[in-house]
């Protein structure tokens, strides 16, 4: 049953609509706070100049501290995202704004714009004005596209539907879980075991690596000489397996791997250096 929903998320995930867009299909424009080559926020000012060379050309354009309008909100693929690239050299600025759609795909990528300046704070200034300089050419206007509209719809539709398949395989996985947990009681209940006071002791195995080499049912863990130290079995659980030929089991806690051995009264636990 879980493999059949994993394929049906998987098929829904490879599922795209293509279509061309082009500028004015979107109706806004999200500046960041920083741009990635520069240490401050809105440093220079850029930030806040792009929001406005971009209002100048037409856009709605937002800061991404700025709340978000309820139709943007409710189909992202209006809004692009966008970003200035810097390729500046020892004497030269050089700076492009860059455009990207919902998916993280580049739909406008603007001429260069260059300044000779030495100083920082006008040479950014002159270099992004000349690269918006290519955006006086696009004449952008937002026209609502209906083919992305329904894009975005059948994207919002596919992603509730994946999310559905999602719970119902968390749900599977707990019954699952529930059903061998039972067995496991039962098991106990009809073995009806003593209550045996353990003492548990810790030991640290860190430079002896061993190598997990898969079999028929688990897998072999070797040493360097090569020597098979142990071979494991899958208990059904995740990250957790019975040795072969003693009481014991391995299992994943946290980072590290464990082997719990039974000794009599003692529990013996080692951390083990595995590699999978």
């Amino acid at each position: 049953m879980i493999k059949r929903i994993v394929f049906v998320i998987a098929i829904l995930s490879s599922v795209t609509l293509s279509y061309a867009q082009n500028l004015n299909d979107y109706k806004y424009v999200i500046v960041p706070n920083k741009f990635e080559f520069l240490k401050e926020a809105n440093q220079y000012r850029l930030n806040e100049l792009s929001q406005f060379l971009f209002q100048k050309h037409g856009f709605t354009a937002i800061m991404d501290e700025e709340a978000l309008p309820n139709d943007a909100i409710n189909n992202g693929c209006l809004v692009l995202n966008a970003d200035v690239l810097n390729d500046s050299g020892m004497f030269k600025t050089k700076l492009k704004v860059e455009l990207k759609n919902c998916k993280g795909d580049v739909v406008y990528t603007s001429l260069e714009g260059t300044s000779r300046e030495k100083k920082y704070s006008v040479a950014y200034n002159e270099a992004l004005r000349a690269a918006f300089k290519s955006f006086e050419a696009l004449n952008y206007k937002y026209v609502p596209n209906e083919k992305a509209i329904a894009f975005a719809k059948v994207e919002d539709e596919k992603a509730e539907e994946i999310k559905k398949l999602k719970e119902e395989i968390k749900a599977l996985k707990v019954t699952e879980a529930e059903k061998v947990d039972n067995v496991v009681e039962k098991k106990e209940e009809v073995v009806k075991k003593p209550v045996i006071k353990e003492s548990v002791t810790e030991n640290t195995i860190t430079n002896n690596i061993l190598y997990a080499q898969p079999t028929n049912s688990g897998f072999q863990l070797v040493d360097t000489t090569p020597k098979v130290v142990y071979t494991i079995f899958s208990s059904g659980r995740e990250d957790v397996y019975i040795v072969k030929g003693i009481d014991a089991i391995i299992y994943k806690e946290t980072s590290r791997w464990i082997i719990a051995e039974q000794k009599g009264n003692t529990l013996e636990k080692k951390t083990l250096n595995i590699k999978f």
